[in-house]
């Protein structure tokens, strides 16, 4: 079984027979964060962890930057995905949760400022060889709420390469 010495993690076992996807939880600021591996084939490679190191080892960069191109896309596009992720949990969640979610309970008080400090990063999804973008970021503003998610994908550049709003 291969080993490698995984950023901020440390000697983490690559066992074959799991159909290209590994697992392990990245500590960070607010907690530890899964982190899952999807890659094609059952061996995980020295050049697969070479195209997805810095998104581990700067996991917290990388969270800044989500949190940047959503504010961005909310200032941009006032019908965008953040805007329609906000104002759908406006709407549907009640004043009790708005006040523990927020710290507001009106939910004509929701702006891009609440989101940002609500969102909880829940997942980072790394995709080694992948054509388009090569690691995902899933927030969420609490999981007991919400089944949404409001995701960035970054390209293996770094560079912000989509963001959309999953179930």
């Amino acid at each position: 079984m291969p080993t490698f010495d995984l950023p901020v993690v440390g000697p983490t076992d690559f066992p074959a027979g799991t159909g290209g996807y590994w697992q392990f939880q990245l500590p960070m600021r607010g907690g530890d964060v899964p982190v899952d591996i999807n890659a094609d084939g059952d061996t995980f490679t020295r050049d697969m962890l070479a195209e997805i190191a810095v998104f581990i080892s700067d996991a917290a960069r990388f969270d800044e930057l989500a949190r940047e191109a959503f504010r961005a896309e909310f200032t941009e596009k006032p019908e965008g995905t953040v805007s329609v992720y906000l104002s759908h949990h406006a709407e549907e969640l009640g004043e009790k949760d708005l006040l523990r979610i927020f710290g507001v309970e009106d939910p004509d008080d929701l702006d891009i400022n609440y989101l940002l400090e609500a969102l909880q990063l829940e997942r980072i999804g790394l995709y080694p060889g992948a054509e388009g973008y090569v690691a995902v970021f899933d927030y969420t503003i609490d999981q007991e709420a919400t089944d949404y998610t409001l995701v960035v994908e970054f390209d293996g550049e770094g560079e912000v390469y989509g963001i959309s709003m999953d179930s």
